[in-house]
């Protein structure tokens, strides 16, 4: 077996000689059993089969190597989106002034019948609920808008 001096993989290399043109030729000829060696052909099928062997091997292990590669690729992807995120303008907006929006934005909370008792729907944003309860949404974005909207007394 030989290996690659990079990776230090095996280079996989066949035994069986592809160039099969002795046996294309014994096969066409009109000669009986003694133009065929058994030892040759028992050699030339053990070789065949260890090539078989060794492609799914080779196959095995780069379908493993592919199923790493794809995981990673989908872990750098889910970085970028998380990294990309903290670009966006709303991050950068001081919290003294999230804390003035949001205090604006709750002067109309509405928090009598939220929850209906006889009603077995979800009493999240039927027809735009929601709307009436902006507080309710302000705390669910994100820890940082939470914290900001507890800590306005308003709120």
């Amino acid at each position: 077996m030989q290996f690659c001096s990079n990776c230090k993989q095996n280079i996989f290399a066949p035994r069986l000689d592809m160039n099969l043109s002795s046996i294309h030729e014994k096969l066409r000829s009109d000669s009986g059993p003694t133009s065929v060696q058994p030892d040759e052909i028992t050699s030339i099928l053990q070789n065949a089969q260890r090539d078989l062997d060794d492609y799914d091997r080779e196959i095995h292990r780069l379908e493993s190597h592919r199923m790493v590669l794809i995981a990673e690729k989908e872990h750098t992807q889910e970085i970028m989106k998380q990294v990309q995120c903290l670009l966006v303008p709303i991050r950068k907006i001081p919290d003294e002034i999230l804390g003035c929006i949001f205090d604006e934005c709750c002067d109309m909370n509405h928090f009598s019948n939220c929850f209906d008792v006889d009603d077995v729907e979800s009493p999240i944003d039927r027809g735009g609920q929601l709307r009436t309860k902006p507080a309710l949404v302000l705390n669910s974005v994100c820890s940082r808008w939470r914290r900001i909207a507890l800590s306005l007394p308003q709120i």
